[in-house]
């Protein structure tokens, strides 16, 4: 198995290895698909999570859950072009504002306190922006420069992975915490999974392929179905009543969300694995992404054996079973995100260079 996934990575290597390697060639924005692509994509799910927090057969913080990964996804893909001209810079910028304030007035929207009319106009005022963004792209693509190369985003991914992994073989045990510290344990998983929701968005656009944002898309399946989770249990350790049910997504299968999930992190690690040349350090990638494919299966078959399990201390062992499943699969995605960032990214950054006085 190891060596047909090593042949196919081979026959992949040179396209995508070239424009990873080399992200400032020049060219027109409307050269990237994947940005417009991403950005309908932000605006239909604004759409759908506003109808969908409309109706009462979905879970309000489901729909702003959806609401806040969608104008991550926006932000991701407004800030990778930037406009030659000074004035469509400047609506640019409001847009990636607009969007971040959003993102923040949904999220405060879902404290117990607040209205539910609030998440409401949050989320009709996210999908104005996302359809203004699909205009100002689409009317100064000429206009606009190559994607920025990317800097931060596979090292923030790989740690905000790494301490993700830890803090969810905690969750299971916050009952016992206090509620303070429970809160804030569930609030630290929600920021790590906006920023590595974020990190695998520019990554995924920077490669400018249209079926990375197919596997973007698939992946962020499982986050909000993760970050829906979280979110309730954040709102219970707040004063909420405690969340019905095993998992907010009720209109949804665990186990086939969680091979979605799978494979959407499967289709970008193969894109990033193929940019490293040195053979060595691609194959040391490959097994860390094997290991990611065959341990999100596991996770998936856990999910299964859940919903057939009939006593609740069999539900116990199997949810442990399946968090480190989750863990092992996060820190396998970590491995990989560092070695293209070690390998890929950090030889292309312009290198410091040390002062030193005239003798």
């Amino acid at each position: 198995m190891t060596r047909a996934i090593s042949a196919s990575l081979n026959a992949m290597d040179e396209p995508l290895g070239d424009e990873a390697a080399a992200p400032e060639q020049p060219g027109p924005a409307q050269r990237n698909p994947a940005i417009p692509t991403a950005l309908s994509a932000a605006f239909v799910g604004h759409l759908l999570a506003l109808v969908a927090a409309a109706t009462p057969s979905v879970a309000l913080n489901v729909a702003v859950v959806v609401g806040i990964a969608c104008s991550v996804i926006a932000m991701a893909a407004l800030t990778q072009l930037a406009p030659r001209d000074e004035r469509a810079g400047r609506t640019f910028t409001a847009l990636i504002s607009g969007h971040g304030v959003v993102a923040a007035i949904m999220l405060y929207g879902l404290a117990p306190s607040a209205p539910s009319a609030l998440p409401l106009a949050a989320l009709a005022v996210a999908a104005v922006l996302g359809g203004a963004g699909l205009a100002a792209v689409r009317r100064g693509s000429l206009a606009m420069r190559p994607p920025r190369p990317l800097v931060m985003a596979p090292r923030v991914a790989a740690v905000a992975l790494a301490v993700q992994a830890v803090l969810q073989l905690r969750a299971p045990s916050a009952a016992g915490l206090a509620a303070p510290v429970r809160a804030a344990l569930f609030l630290a998983l929600s920021a790590l999974g906006a920023a590595l929701l974020a990190s695998l968005s520019i990554m995924a656009l920077h490669l400018q392929r249209r079926w990375l944002i197919a596997g973007l898309l698939a992946w962020t399946v499982g986050w909000v179905a993760s970050m829906a989770d979280v979110s309730a249990l954040a709102l219970w350790s707040l004063g909420a009543p405690f969340p019905i049910g095993a998992h907010q997504l009720r209109f949804l299968d665990a186990e086939l969300v969680q091979i979605v999930a799978t494979l959407g992190g499967l289709a970008i690690g193969v894109a990033l694995v193929t940019a490293i040349r040195e053979a060595r350090f691609r194959h040391s990638a490959m097994i860390l992404l094997v290991g990611y494919a065959v341990f999100g299966v596991i996770a998936a078959v856990g999910e299964h054996r859940i919903e057939l399990a009939a006593d609740y201390p069999s539900i116990v062992a199997l949810r442990r079973d399946r968090d480190l499943a989750d863990a092992i699969t996060d820190v396998a995605l970590a491995g990989m995100l560092w070695l293209y960032w070690r390998r890929v990214v950090a030889p292309s950054l312009p290198t410091a260079t040390t002062w030193r006085p005239r003798s």
